[in-house]
């Protein structure tokens, strides 16, 4: 099976790659000098902390002060990154829409006519892209990607219908994850209970 730069896919026009907004030029703070003009809800770094999907329960509502670009608001399909450690990566679904990136994240937004987003998922949050991703970073204290390094992955080039069963075993596995975890939790709440963590 062929190997494929995510650059090259994106000269085909099947996936595009949008920077997220950087906050401090447009969100009101107090004290600033000026009049906030609008609200819109925005999705922080964390509601991507190694999920399948981006987890809409962790927007938040901001004033701003500028106008930001429309394309910077989330679409169904689209491919959250976090371009810093541990580099995650989360799928937008309908609870997601609309809410704006910031810059701390990059929008991968692909043609579902050639790419399945959970394929696309599966292939960045796997062990093997983040060996490349190591490669590819720079700074010593926190590693940060760039957009133009991070263009430079290469991924195996699947049909859809191959893209479609990866990505479908992704999600049950995510799944599987999620279920695993909240046993894990519900018993360290157990234990923490009888060791006298909530008295």
């Amino acid at each position: 099976m062929a190997m494929i730069k995510l650059e090259e896919l994106e000269k085909r026009g099947h996936i595009e790659f949008i920077t997220g907004q950087i906050f401090s030029r447009m969100e009101y703070r107090e004290g600033c000098g000026k009049n906030p003009i609008g609200k819109v809800e925005a999705i922080p770094p964390v509601a991507l902390n190694g999920r399948c999907y981006v987890d809409a329960k962790e927007k938040y509502e901001i004033q701003y002060i500028s106008e930001y670009k429309e394309e910077r608001l989330t679409q169904n399909g689209d491919i959250l990154i976090k371009f810093s450690m541990p580099y995650d990566a989360a799928v937008v679904t309908e609870d997601a829409v609309g809410l704006l990136v910031s810059s701390f994240n990059c929008i991968i937004r692909p043609d579902l006519d050639y790419i399945d987003p959970f394929y696309l998922v599966a292939f960045l949050n796997s062990p093997l892209c983040k060996r490349q991703m190591a490669q590819h970073v720079s700074g010593a204290g926190r590693p940060l990607m760039t957009i133009s390094r991070f263009k430079e992955l290469q991924i195996k080039e699947f049909s859809l219908d191959e893209q479609k069963q990866i990505g479908t075993y992704y999600q049950n596995m995510a799944k599987q994850q999620e279920i695993f975890k909240e046993m894990i939790d519900t018993e360290m709440k157990m234990i923490e209970s009888v060791l006298g963590g909530n008295e």
